[in-house]
């Protein structure tokens, strides 16, 4: 036998090329679906940090309008229960987002939807992959081990610098979450700065106890030493 000629163990069976074919679409799709939802998590985050900012704005305002012996304690009321409730909620909300994430076939669709050039490639390609595998495909597993690998190819020819295919999906704009979080500091910076007195009427309480904890000893000391008999 010529040293040249392929021995039969060294070629690859089909089963075998379609799981490397089928790992490398799903870590595609992988990639694709973390760089898709990333945006969404930022948004979700700045949304977050304008309802903490807005509950501050809230408790600040009835603080202000509340009776002034009572205002630092509906402040502080205010703060402290709309603030444990919006952290309840955000990590409920990140929980649920998290498990109802999309799997890759919803990406794989997305993809389709968003690229026409794909149709249903990327579907059948996991299909059919899974089946060769599987034994259990019902057409003829060279055209299907051939649709595999030329769709792996097309994604790979489309992937971005960040070897994902997120750049062709669309992403919901997060200006409204910014410019929601920048309004609400600039509404509870101007409120602190040009309400009348509104470190008094609304910290009252927190500056009294800093003043009651930094108020030196007065008076006379007489200090007694009794030794042991």
């Amino acid at each position: 036998m010529e040293a040249n000629e392929v021995q039969p163990d060294d070629v690859e069976s089909p089963a075998k090329v379609a799981s490397k074919a089928r790992q490398a679409i799903e870590v595609l799709l992988r990639k694709t679906r973390a760089a898709y939802l990333w945006p969404q998590v930022i948004e979700g985050t700045l949304w977050l940090g304008a309802t903490f900012v807005a509950v501050f704005l809230s408790a600040g305002i009835l603080g202000v309008l509340a009776p002034r012996p009572h205002g630092p304690d509906v402040f502080l009321w205010v703060l402290g229960l709309g603030g444990l409730a919006t952290f309840v909620v955000g990590v409920v909300t990140a929980v649920v987002a998290y498990r109802q994430r999309p799997s890759l076939e919803q990406i794989a669709h997305l993809i389709q939807s968003a690229s026409p050039d794909f149709r249903s490639d990327i579907v059948a390609a996991l299909q059919f992959a899974t089946e060769i595998e599987a034994e259990t495909l019902r057409y003829s597993e060279a055209l299907s081990l051939e649709h595999v690998q030329r769709t792996l190819k097309s994604m790979y020819a489309r992937v971005d610098g960040t070897g994902s295919l997120a750049h062709v999906l669309t992403t919901r704009s997060s200006r409204p979450a910014w410019f929601a979080l920048l309004g609400g500091i600039a509404l509870s910076l101007a409120m602190v700065k040009f309400v009348p007195n509104f470190s008094e009427r609304v910290l009252g309480n927190v500056q009294v106890l800093l003043a009651q904890d930094q108020r030196p000893l007065v008076g006379d000391i007489e200090i007694v030493l009794s030794f042991p008999a």
